[in-house]
């Protein structure tokens, strides 16, 4: 799979990567830790709208971007969706949504982008073990979407309360992850990985 951003996260990515929905009034919830304009989130619900019409998708996102973050909270008023969630920040030294969970979990963080200006807070959320997004292991300073991955994963609810998907734009990072993470971890980890067709 090649690098995509939200302009070819199209259905058919999406069915690949279980967005789907059945039974009426269902309420889900949708993460992206960089939502810059908010293009995933909204083809996301798009989607899953044409799926199940009664379907309410709420969307999470935190961006870095004053910018595109802006435009992303227009655009969720604009479409008569709660802007609430859309915060603005850097989602590797001030998570917005700590502790939370979230039923589907999209990404297509900056590539090649360091997180030497992180550091210092990275680290010290990395002393908390699995207590943190960082347990598996701190890459290098070059590799920022090492990061954003463990926090998709970090962000992933428990099997026994329904699981999590997540699409992520970077497939060679679930390789490298897999090998990081402990054993619980493992099991989830794994099962995204054959869900990506490794």
């Amino acid at each position: 799979m090649k690098d995509v951003g939200s302009q070819s996260l199209h259905p058919f990515l999406m069915r690949k990567y279980g967005l789907n929905v059945s039974g009426n009034n269902v309420a889900k919830t949708i993460y992206d830790p960089a939502c810059g304009t908010g293009g995933m989130l909204s083809v996301a619900e798009e989607y899953l709208h044409s799926l199940n019409a009664s379907t309410e998708l709420v969307s999470f996102g935190q961006e870095i971007n004053d910018q595109t973050f802006a435009i992303c909270k227009a655009d969720m008023l604009i479409k008569g969706n709660n802007a609430d969630y859309i915060k603005d920040g850097n989602t590797l030294s001030d998570d917005q949504f700590a502790g939370s969970t979230f039923d589907y979990i999209l990404s297509n963080p900056p590539f090649g982008r360091e997180w030497k200006n992180e550091k210092a807070k990275v680290e010290e959320e990395a002393k908390l073990g699995f207590g943190g997004r960082f347990g598996a292991g701190l890459p290098a300073t070059s590799d920022g979407q090492m990061l954003f991955l463990m926090t998709a994963i970090s962000k992933m609810k428990d099997i026994d309360k329904g699981g999590s998907r997540i699409a992520k734009a970077h497939r060679k990072l679930q390789m490298i992850l897999i090998k990081r993470v402990s054993l619980q971890k493992e099991v989830v980890v794994g099962q995204l990985l054959r869900l990506e067709g490794f």
